[in-house]
């Protein structure tokens, strides 16, 4: 396989306490989204103290996918597609990492979701680090966004980041819900929030009952509990700096749409939501939290599996 064998700055960090191993798996195909993710990337690599890993994927070409959009033209005549594609890579690298920085690229052959997953499982690494593209209806009914995808089937939490993002999240709004998914995350909520202002676990309940609905109040107190409950052991899960400041809220109305304008509100540069893992090839007929996120929001998103 393919790869440039340079190593960028490592380091530990000894305050984050962290026994991490393996490997950061950035997912990228060269393209200019994935300049963010790349310089995100780095400073999770060296928060984590670990090696970084530029994975990219070539779909084989007897296999017909039309296009989502027009694929750039060849950077050199007569180039292979490999050869394409690691140039791209390189020069991926250039504009992201300072003057000198390498990391390590691998290209593959296959589906794109599905080797990207097999990688970070090769790797044992705790995250995914993709760039995000905007699809529109038609496009999204040829082929999945590929954090979404890649969400589905693989065993780690992926952070898809805008192209224009230049350092970790400063305002995280989280979202509780009923799999617990953020309490999973462990040193990758160490190495993301350590230096927000700011992180918001958000719990969304249905409508508040009549207030003359006795045992509809009692419900709903005991769901209150429950819910903070919840954000406790999420809280104690992350084991944060006590200099972090975390806050809870629990919100009333349709989930997407209270989280959205909850997030417009505070400014958040990164969301946190937990996603449903099912077979490849599966859609729910109705698109999922995640999912109304993602296609929503322009900041970043970190999609959690629930069976993490």
């Amino acid at each position: 396989m393919p790869s440039d064998t340079s190593v960028g700055e490592q380091r530990r960090a000894p305050a984050l306490e962290m026994q991490t191993q393996g490997t950061l798996v950035v997912a990228s195909d060269g393209g200019d989204e994935s300049v963010g993710a790349l310089v995100v990337a780095r400073e999770l690599a060296t928060r984590f103290g670990s090696a970084m890993e530029l994975v990219s994927v070539l779909e084989p070409t007897g296999v017909f996918v039309p296009p989502l959009r027009s694929a750039p033209p060849p950077l050199h005549r007569g180039a292979t597609r490999v050869q394409d594609r690691r140039e791209r890579l390189r020069m991926l690298c250039e504009r992201a990492l300072p003057a000198g920085a390498r990391v390590p690229t691998r290209i593959l052959l296959g589906d794109v979701s599905t080797s990207i997953a097999t990688a970070a499982k090769c790797h044992r690494a705790q995250l995914v680090v993709t760039g995000r593209v905007a699809h529109g209806t038609i496009e999204r009914a040829i082929r999945r966004e590929t954090p979404l995808a890649l969400a589905r089937v693989a065993s780690v939490p992926v952070l898809s980041v805008p192209s224009g993002s230049a350092r970790l999240p400063r305002v995280v709004v989280v979202a509780v819900g009923e799999g617990h998914a953020a309490a999973r995350l462990g040193g990758v909520a160490r190495a993301l929030f350590e230096g927000a202002v700011a992180v918001h676990l958000v719990s969304v309940e249905p409508e508040l009952p009549a207030w003359w609905d006795t045992e509809a109040r009692s419900d709903e107190d005991e769901l209150t509990h429950r819910t903070q409950r919840t954000f406790d052991a999420v809280k104690a899960a992350w084991k944060l700096p006590a200099d972090v400041p975390i806050e809870t809220h629990i919100l009333t109305g349709d989930e997407s749409d209270t989280l959205l304008s909850f997030a417009a509100g505070v400014a958040a540069d990164l969301v946190v939501v937990g996603t449903v893992q099912g077979r490849r090839g599966f859609h729910l007929p109705v698109a999922s939290l995640a999912t109304k996120l993602y296609r929503a929001l322009s900041c970043s998103i970190l999609l959690v599996p629930e069976q993490v």
